[in-house]
């Protein structure tokens, strides 16, 4: 099984171990026409639940089951997801990973965006033309990387705790409305997550000034993180970049804001 693949890695790490038979590569990109040899594609809608207007839900075990056993996950199966739209997709898959604590699993930084501009080669390549083995792996949900709406209503402003907005300034303001209600949840950080990468290369910025941004909010490894955004998609990505940071209680919210914003009954700031 291969231990040596780090939470975040290179193309050129990715390329060094794309024949090994215990990795298994997953495109998650918007369009599968170009992408790295023999990644198995994965639609983004098996990722997520819907109940009513609460549209990024986690799906129940037998979902997860299926979706891992179409995979060919197996436990000593090491998972490379990347993608091409910052990686909120790909980090997703990776996040859900962790709740049934499938503890192999890797971030291609980058995604193909930076996988070309490493100079390495795509495939075209259609869904019927992808040969792999399936297995049949059983998903057993735990509660170690996410929450309910039960639970951040009890850790509102509570000094051990930090709920953080990955969403845009817009949204967390309230000038942009995608729910019933705009605003954010009350004592929500708010902090985009587009400010953990370059524009250009997708590619994450250096771990120092990650560090610091989390720094000067006040963010700091000893307090639980729960992340939201609209579905969590974009918080996803949110949630691997503070794994890849060392925080160790890190918790997201599925329902997200199309969840909370939709629902009277739930505090609103703005």
């Amino acid at each position: 099984m291969n231990k040596h693949l780090p939470l975040i890695i290179s193309p050129k790490q990715l390329a060094d171990c794309l024949d090994q038979d215990d990795v298994i590569v997953v495109d998650l990109c918007q369009r599968y026409d170009d992408s790295i040899a023999n990644a198995i594609p994965l639609e983004y809608s098996l990722l997520t639940a819907q109940s009513g207007k609460a549209m990024g839900l986690l799906p129940d075990e037998e979902e997860l089951s299926e979706v891992c056993s179409y995979l060919g996950l197996t436990p000593d199966k090491h998972v490379v997801a990347y993608g091409d739209e910052g990686g909120g997709k790909a980090a997703r898959l990776l996040w859900i990973l962790d709740v049934i604590q499938h503890p192999h699993f890797s971030f291609l930084n980058g995604g193909i965006v930076n996988w070309k501009l490493s100079g390495y080669p795509t495939k075209k390549q259609r869904f019927s033309h992808i040969s792999h083995r399936s297995s049949d792996y059983q998903a057993k949900i735990s509660n170690k990387a996410w929450v309910d709406k039960h639970y951040v209503l009890e850790h509102i402003n509570q000094a051990d705790t930090v709920l953080l907005d990955a969403r845009s300034v817009e949204e967390y303001q309230g000038s942009k409305k995608l729910a019933k209600h705009a605003g954010h949840i009350p004592s929500a950080i708010h902090w985009d997550w587009r400010n953990a990468f370059d524009p250009d290369s997708h590619c994450l910025y250096p771990t120092s000034q990650l560090q610091q941004q989390f720094a000067s909010l006040g963010i700091t490894t000893d307090k639980e993180v729960i992340v939201y955004c609209q579905t969590h998609h974009r918080s996803s990505h949110t949630y691997i970049v503070l794994k890849h940071l060392g925080f160790r209680h890190i918790k997201a919210y599925p329902g997200s804001w199309s969840e909370w914003g939709n629902e009277d009954s739930l505090p609103v700031e703005i």
